[in-house]
């Protein structure tokens, strides 16, 4: 099923862009060759993790494999042309936390998206922004690895950041 989310704040100029989560393998299939066109026009030098076929195929033979994993590719739309893609998945903790990461985390290297250069970047960064700070069936985004050079960096507040993060893990000292 594939989620639209209305996003009445964008000036009438940009109405003609709509955001769409993609959730399953067939609407990721659907949306295929309008991925990979995407793809030939983008100029990111990092941008392998983020490809229909690296998106699909991981979706295909891994995610199978991980309890609870559901694909969660934000898309944006003008029309018929898909100008940007940010592929997500929802991973639920023990506690039941619904979690939006990196598709393909662990095996993807970094998270990044699909930038159309010909795309109004303002408009879509707007939506971008929007619904990530806010998912409607989430409750944290995780972003990890995100290069300084990705569009969605850039798209990211970075107050909401942790900048301090260290990755070490809990020591107790019994002496």
């Amino acid at each position: 099923m594939t989620v639209f989310v209305t996003m009445d704040q964008f000036s009438a100029e940009n109405q003609d862009y709509r955001l769409e989560v993609l959730r399953t393998c067939s609407e990721v299939e659907a949306a295929g060759a309008a991925w990979q066109a995407l793809e030939s026009r983008c100029i990111a030098a990092k941008a392998y993790f983020q490809t229909c076929d690296w998106c699909s195929n991981w979706l295909r033979h891994v995610a199978p494999n991980i309890p609870g994993c559901e694909p969660h590719i934000v898309s944006i739309w003008q029309g018929s042309l898909l100008v940007a893609v940010v592929p997500l998945m929802q991973t639920r903790l023990a506690a039941g936390v619904r979690v939006l990461s990196a598709l393909g985390d662990p095996h993807t290297q970094y998270t990044g998206m699909l930038l159309d250069p010909a795309a109004c970047t303002d408009a879509v960064a707007g939506m971008i922004r929007s619904y990530l700070a806010a998912p409607k069936d989430c409750d944290v985004l995780y972003v990890e690895l995100l290069p300084a050079d990705s569009p969605l960096a850039a798209m990211l507040n970075p107050a909401d950041r942790e900048t301090a993060y260290v990755n070490q893990s809990s020591c107790l000292d019994p002496s």
